[in-house]
């Protein structure tokens, strides 16, 4: 039997479960809850948006029906920077070569500096744009793979 598709929506809250970069922006664990579509965020080491009692709490739900509640892995920083390769391979501007492109955040401060000021924020606002839907991408398939299918109420 298949299942109806479960309507999500991209921003803001799905699209930041998917910008977590391990190891850099890793934080929290997040789960999704099988049942109703909610995630859970779960704090890794410090106590950052739960009490220690919240999240004892969650885990212990967690541990108690571990079936309906699949843990959704962040994209290694690895996986970022394949996107972000992905992205460079899209521009054709031969200024682009003067930039830093071994990270991201140097390539966004080299292009301000090395284009005006109205190219340097459609280059930006272009790089955000493609990382968004690549990373919409990578979560359709995690969706897929999971046998559920997905339909985004807002796009990238």
């Amino acid at each position: 039997m298949s299942q109806s598709p479960r309507y999500l929506e991209w921003l803001p809250l799905w699209r930041e479960v998917w910008h977590r970069d391990d190891p850099y922006r890793y934080e929290q664990d997040v789960y999704l809850d099988l049942n109703t579509s909610d995630i859970l965020w779960v704090d890794r080491g410090e106590q950052i948006i739960h009490t220690v009692e919240e999240q004892a709490a969650i885990l212990l739900r967690i541990e108690q029906e571990p079936s309906r509640y699949e843990w959704i892995p962040p994209l290694t920083h690895g996986e970022h920077h394949a996107i972000f390769a992905r992205f460079l391979a899209t521009l054709d501007r031969p200024e682009v070569g003067l930039c830093n492109s071994a990270s991201i955040g140097g390539f966004l401060r080299d292009v301000r500096h090395h284009f005006s000021p109205e190219d340097a924020s459609t280059i930006s606002q272009e790089w955000y744009s493609f990382h968004d839907t690549a990373v919409q991408e990578h979560a359709t398939q995690w969706f897929r793979e999971l046998r559920i299918p997905v339909i985004w109420d807002a796009v990238a």
